[in-house]
């Protein structure tokens, strides 16, 4: 048997390990498992204004050497849409790889990173792989400011009197002064007209824009409101106080 018979008997027994014209050339194997190093605190993507803290996820990505490779391809996918940052088929010389994924509108997310074995134009045909999931935490709200100048000081009733005949009505508005020296219309007399055209004739200085409705204010139980109807000449008149006992 010939050297030549004997080196293409091998080629067609090792099959994608060598080539037919009988010279061994291996294909690159594919790397070995992939490490993720996931930093898991987020920070802020200072090279686009658009991206807030929390929209860049930070990570490094290593794997074991694959025999006979002399380089290696990066590709990453994410579920979800709107991702940038993320390498595809991306040569390395290398066994690591870190990228920036960002996304201003991620809440819970599954990365697939895939490595590549290359050398020259062949690859190997099974790359390794990993997949991790990502799920974005609440903050904390910012600082709590306390706004007291919507404490109730005062109430005003009108018309504070009223001099009414048989069958007359009279319609009663209540406004409430807060701790910024402005009026509001009490919530139950805010849609009628009339309590509306009485706000306006308040002080321009203590009224706000757009009919403000009170908080209903808490009178407390000692609160009383009294009506007294008096007899004057043959007609009623109910007077009306408003009493904060």
């Amino acid at each position: 048997m010939s050297f030549k018979a004997l080196t293409i008997s091998i080629g067609l027994l090792s099959g994608a390990g060598f080539i037919m014209q009988g010279i061994p050339r291996h294909q690159p194997e594919s790397p070995q498992e992939i490490l993720v190093a996931q930093n898991t605190v987020v920070q802020h993507a200072m090279f686009h204004l658009r991206f807030a803290p929390g929209d860049t996820l930070n990570y490094k990505l290593s794997w074991g050497p694959a025999s006979n490779a002399a380089s290696y391809i990066v590709t990453v996918t994410a579920t979800g849409s709107g991702w940038e940052g993320l390498p595809s088929e991306t040569p390395v010389n290398v066994t690591t790889f870190s990228f920036a994924a960002r996304n201003a509108e991620w809440d819970t997310v599954t990365f697939t990173a895939s490595v590549w074995g290359a050398r020259g134009s062949r690859i190997s045909k099974v790359p390794a792989t990993v997949s991790w999931r990502a799920v974005r935490g609440v903050g904390t709200p910012g600082p709590i400011t306390v706004d007291s100048s919507l404490i109730q000081v005062a109430l005003l009733l009108t018309p504070d009197s009223v001099a009414l005949a048989f069958g007359e009505q009279v319609q009663f508005c209540s406004f409430l002064l807060a701790l910024d020296n402005k009026w509001r219309i009490a919530e139950v007399n805010h849609a009628i007209p009339i309590c509306r055209a009485r706000y306006d004739s308040l002080p321009a200085n203590q009224r706000l824009p757009n009919y403000p409705i009170a908080m209903e204010p808490d009178i407390g139980p000692q609160s009383s409101f009294e009506v007294r109807i008096v007899e004057h000449q043959g007609v009623v008149r109910p007077k009306i106080y408003a009493a904060a006992n």
